[in-house]
C-alpha cells in the first residue's frame, strides 16, 4: 500500500502544482490585458465598462493569481515533505488544500474563447481534485506501520 501511496503522491501532487501554477500564470496574463484595456480611464470609466462588457476585477485575478501560485508550491514541497519529511505532511497537506480552494473562490468566473483554454477557476478546481487525491497518497505513504 505504501507503493500505491508514494505513486498517487507523485502523480497526483505534481499535476496539482502544475494545473495550479498554470491557473496562476493565466490570470496573471489576464491582469495584464485588462490594466493594458482600461489605462488611462477613470475609475467611472472603468466601472461603466466592467458593468457593460461583463469584465472580472483585476484585483480578484491579482489575489487569484497569487494564492493560486502559493497552493501550487505548497503543493510541490507536500511531496518533497512526502520523502523527506513524513511527521509534516499532515500540515502542509492542511496548507495545500486551503490555499488552493481560497483560490478558486478568489477566481472570478472568466469566460474564455475556444482557443485559450480552460479559465483559472476551472483550472484551481482541477489542481484541488488533484491535490485530495495526492493528499491521500501522501498519507498512505507515509502511514506508519502498527505493531500487531
Amino acid at each position: 500500500m505504501k507503493i500505491l501511496g508514494f505513486v498517487l503522491a507523485v502523480l497526483m501532487l505534481l499535476g496539482a502544482a502544475s494545473v495550479g501554477a498554470l491557473g496562476a500564470r493565466k490570470s496573471h496574463a489576464l491582469t495584464k490585458d485588462l490594466d493594458a484595456l482600461t489605462d488611462g480611464m477613470t475609475a467611472d470609466q472603468k466601472a461603466e465598462l466592467a458593468k457593460q462588457a461583463d469584465m472580472p476585477s483585476s484585483g480578484r485575478l491579482k489575489v487569484g493569481s497569487l494564492v493560486g501560485i502559493l497552493g501550487a508550491l505548497a503543493a510541490f514541497a507536500l511531496l518533497v515533505a512526502t520523502f523527506a519529511k513524513p511527521a509534516a505532511v499532515r500540515k502542509i497537506a492542511g496548507a495545500a488544500v486551503g490555499l488552493t480552494v481560497v483560490s478558486a473562490l478568489a477566481y472570478p468566473s472568466v469566460p474564455t474563447g475556444p482557443m485559450d483554454g480552460m479559465p483559472p477557476r476551472t483550472q484551481a478546481i482541477v489542481a484541488l481534485v488533484f491535490l485530495a487525491i495526492g493528499v491521500g497518497g501522501a498519507l498512505l505513504a507515509t502511514m506508519r506501520r502498527s505493531a500487531a
